[in-house]
């Protein structure tokens, strides 16, 4: 019920807001909205897929959560450099696709293979594989962030809201397609979303003002 309220009460502020600014509107809703729920995609789809791998549903939230929140979070801390080094956020999302592209059809088919291995072996299988993505998926909400910021402050709480919102909503969607379709499809979900998202941002930050 909290998060319906939330929810609604966003919506409402959506739609003062598009009456004022549409163009700023739209695509403050698909960069934040696609943030979010692309992210818990990615971490749904990669939950399921190293399950089997790791022996345990409860090895992979262990092994799966610890390293991609921590390359998640050092990819924020080197959201800068990052950016800069791949040529803008555009360009880091093009890595994203090319990392989960690259997993999937390099990777991904021989780690059945591996299962003989010792836990600690396939643990750093798993880490060595999200690290890449977990540190390029990092570098989107600060670089975001700062480009609303030094346009206009006054949506950054507003952006952040946002994010947190559909991060709730993530999950949720990301199991009814993964029950439906399939957990590929979840997975590559996550890269049109964060390709979606990263095409949206305008290049000057003027152009939110």
């Amino acid at each position: 019920m909290i998060l319906i309220s939330r929810t609604g009460r966003l919506l409402r502020r959506l739609v003062r807001w598009s009456s004022r600014r549409p163009i700023l509107t739209v695509l403050l809703s698909l960069i934040l909205a696609g943030l979010g729920v692309g992210y818990m995609a990615f971490e749904i789809a990669l939950l399921q897929r190293f399950g089997l791998f790791l022996g345990h549903p409860n090895y992979a939230l262990s092994v799966v959560l610890a390293g991609l929140l921590l390359t998640t979070g050092l990819g924020s801390l080197l959201a800068g450099p990052i950016t800069r080094t791949l040529g803008g956020v555009r360009f880091v999302a093009y890595a994203v696709a090319g990392v989960v592209i690259g997993e999937y059809l390099l990777a991904m088919p021989r780690l059945p293979g591996l299962l003989g291995l010792p836990f600690w072996a396939r643990a750093a299988i798993v880490i060595g594989l999200v690290a890449p993505l977990g540190l390029l998926l990092g570098t989107f909400l600060p670089s975001g962030l700062e480009h609303i910021r030094s346009s206009n402050p006054r949506l950054v709480p507003w952006a952040l809201g946002t994010n947190g919102i559909f991060s709730v909503l993530g999950p949720v969607l990301a199991i009814a397609v993964s029950m439906t379709w399939g957990i590929n499809l979840v997975l590559f979900a996550g890269v049109i979303v964060y390709l979606v998202a990263a095409l949206s941002l305008p290049i000057r930050p003027a152009d939110l003002a």
